[in-house]
C-alpha cells in the first residue's frame, strides 16, 4: 500500500485500479512523494520516523522489528600456567 504523508500522518491512499500497478496508475512525481506501508492504513494514522505505524486514536498498530544486539561473550578471568618445575 502506498500513501502520502503531511507531517508524517496518513493524507492520501493511493490505489490501483484493478489489473494494473499504482506505480502505473500515478505520475512518477506522486509516487516520489508516497511511502510504501507494511500493513493497510487509513486516513489519520501516522508513521513515525522509525517506522511505527499508530491509528487515528494514537494506537501503535505495527512496531517494525528491531535488529537483535550482539551478545557478548563473558570472558573467564583464566590465571596464566606456572611453569613446571625442574624446567
Amino acid at each position: 500500500m502506498r500513501v502520502r504523508l503531511i507531517n508524517q500522518t496518513v493524507v492520501e491512499i493511493l490505489n490501483a485500479v484493478p489489473g494494473f500497478l499504482v506505480e502505473q496508475c500515478f505520475h512518477p512525481d506522486i509516487i516520489a512523494a508516497s511511502v510504501e506501508t507494511p500493513i493497510t492504513v487509513g486516513p489519520g494514522w501516522t508513521i513515525e520516523e522509525d517506522g511505527t505505524i499508530k491509528d487515528a486514536e494514537g494506537v501503535v498498530q505495527y512496531a517494525p522489528p528491531q535488529p537483535e544486539a550482539p551478545v557478548e561473550e563473558p570472558v573467564a578471568d583464566v590465571a596464566p600456567e606456572a611453569p613446571a618445575d625442574g624446567v
